[in-house]
């Protein structure tokens, strides 16, 4: 699952958002709404949101630092992961 955090320059709330993440060992990417002006209007105009961070995961968004959800995401990405490698356990291998 494809990862996005939206985030502005000294904002706690984003760091906070990226350390759990991190630390949840999830993957993600980080974008600038200070620099991306298009990015600042995907957030603000498509997605509906005012304040950082912006996390954009699959087909769910929400904004703030949102501990819950992010707790929801790290156990949902890591239930795919276990998912996978226990699909890909039982797959023939190929000679």
């Amino acid at each position: 699952m494809q990862v996005t955090v939206y985030t502005t320059p000294s904002c706690p709330q984003c760091e906070m958002t990226k350390k759990m993440l991190t630390k949840g060992e999830i993957r993600y990417e980080v974008v600038d709404l200070s620099s991306d002006s298009q990015a600042m209007e995907f957030v603000t105009q498509e997605l509906g949101c005012s304040a950082a961070p912006v996390v954009v995961a699959g087909q769910q968004h929400w904004s703030g630092f949102r501990h819950g959800l992010l707790q929801n995401l790290i156990k949902a990405i890591h239930g795919e992961e276990v998912k996978d490698k226990a699909q890909a356990a039982k797959e023939p291998v190929a000679a």
